[in-house]
C-alpha cells in the first residue's frame, strides 16, 4: 500500500546532486502534550535507501523504529536497507553502514549501526564523520494485523523509551524517532498513540506552558488518531490495530497500578478496567495538589477509556460479531457468493440467448 504524503507536511532532503529530487515519502509528527518528535515513513525502496540514511543524517536521528519484514505473506515489504548478523557492511551512494552490535529476542532485534558520511558536504564545524544509530526491529507484527498479545511490544516499547532518555540525558541530544512499517501508516500509527497515550500518563500534559506554549490534550484515543492523521493520512488503517492500541493501554495500566497516571495524587492500586477513581501517580515526579484541576482532568480520561474498552469488550461477546468474525463463516459466505452470482449470470446468460 502507498501513501500519498501531504505537500506540506513531508521531510525535504537537503544537499541534494542535480538531477536528485528533495521528495521522501516521510512525514514529521510532533505530539508536544507527549513530549514526542516523530519522522514517519513508508519502508525503504532499493531506489530510497540511499535516501533515508540521508534523512538520518541530516535530522540527526539516532533511533529508528522497524514494523514489518521485509518479505511478508511472499510479498516484499521493503528493501533489506539495514545490515545484520548475514551482512554486517553495506554501502548506499555517500553513506556506509556497519554492524556493530546485534541482540533482541524472537519477537524484537535490536541493532547498534555505525552510520558514516562519505561526502564531506553532509559534515559541518568539524563533526565526526561517523555516528550510533540504534535500530529497533520488531519481527513479528503481521502486515494489517496485529501481535497475539501486548507484553512483548510493551517491552519493545520500552526499550526504544530508554534508548531517547539516554539520548537526551548523557548526549544531550534530542531528535526526532524514525518509525516505518511497510506504508508507514498502519503498524506506525498504532506505535505512535500507544507511545504517546502512555507517555501523558506517566508524566502529564509536556508542552511548554511556561513559553506559552501550552496545547490541549486530546480528549479521546479517536481524537488523537485525527490529530496524527492531520499530518500523514491513513494511520492506523484497522479496527483490529485500534483495539490493539486501547488493550496495550489497558495492560500497561495493569501492570503498572501505582502509575496510573503520573501527575501526583494518592496512589491507587486501581487500573481502568476495575477503578471507580484511577489513581494518579509518576514516581519520578513531585506529588501534586489534588485540587490541582489536570488531576481531575486526567481522571476522567482514564475512566473515559475504561468505559469505550468496556463497550468494545461486550460488543465482541455478542453472537453476531463472532459469527462475522469467524473466519470458517467467512469462507462459507464468500463461497456462497462466489456460488450464486455464478448461477445467476448463467441463468442470465441462458434467457438472454434464449429470446433470441
Amino acid at each position: 500500500m502507498f501513501c500519498l504524503v501531504n505537500d506540506q507536511n513531508r521531510v525535504l532532503l537537503n544537499n541534494v546532486i542535480e538531477g536528485q529530487t528533495n521528495f521522501l515519502n516521510a512525514s514529521p509528527l510532533a505530539v508536544p502534550f507527549a513530549n514526542r518528535d516523530f519522522i514517519l515513513t513508508q519502508g525503504p525502496l532499493e531506489t530510497t535507501a540511499e535516501d533515508f540514511w540521508q534523512m538520518v543524517w541530516e535530522q540527526n536521528s539516532r533511533i529508528v523504529v522497524m514494523l514489518n519484514n521485509v518479505m511478508e505473506k511472499g510479498s516484499v515489504k521493503c528493501y533489506h536497507y539495514f545490515v545484520d548478523e548475514d551482512e554486517k557492511e553495506k554501502t548506499f551512494g555517500s553513506f556506509s553502514i556497519k554492524l556493530e552490535e546485534e541482540h533482541g529476542t524472537d519477537v524484537y532485534r535490536i541493532r547498534k549501526i555505525k552510520l558514516t558520511a562519505l561526502d564531506k558536504k553532509f559534515l559541518t564545524n568539524e563533526e565526526e564523520s561517523s555516528r550510533i544509530i540504534t535500530h529497533f526491529h520488531y519481527i513479528t507484527w503481521p502486515d494489517f494485523g496485529v501481535p497475539n498479545e501486548t507484553s512483548s511490544f510493551l517491552e519493545f516499547l520500552e526499550k526504544t523509551n530508554q534508548a531517547q532518555i539516554l539520548l537526551k540525558d548523557d548526549e544531550k541530544i534530542v531528535a526526532p524517532v524514525i518509525v516505518h512499517c511497510s506504508a508507514g501508516i498502519g503498524r506506525s500509527g498504532a506505535y505512535v498513540i500507544v507511545d504517546c497515550v502512555l507517555n501523558y500518563l506517566q508524566h502529564g500534559n509536556q508542552s511548554d506552558q511556561a513559553a506559552g506554549d501550552m496545547v490541549d490534550v486530546p480528549k479521546s484515543i479517536d481524537a488523537l488518531v485525527i490529530f496524527i492523521r492531520r499530518h500523514r493520512m491513513g494511520l492506523i488503517q484497522t479496527p483490529e490495530q485500534l483495539r490493539f492500541c486501547w488493550q496495550a493501554i489497558v495492560d500497561w495500566l495493569k501492570a503498572h497500578p501505582e502509575e496510573n497516571g503520573g501527575d501526583g495524587g494518592e496512589t491507587s492500586s486501581s487500573t481502568p478496567l476495575a477503578a471507580d477513581d484511577p489513581g494518579i501517580l509518576s514516581p519520578n515526579r513531585k506529588r501534586r495538589s489534588e485540587q490541582d484541576p489536570s488531576i481531575e482532568k486526567r481522571k476522567q480520561k482514564i475512566q473515559e477509556m475504561r468505559d469505550k474498552l468496556r463497550r468494545v469488550e461486550e460488543s465482541k461477546d455478542r453472537w453476531w460479531y463472532r459469527l462475522l468474525n469467524d473466519d470458517s463463516t467467512k469462507y462459507w459466505v464468500g463461497s456462497s457468493i462466489a456460488v450464486l452470482g455464478a448461477v445467476f449470470s448463467y441463468y442470465v446468460y441462458n434467457s438472454i440467448h434464449a429470446s433470441k
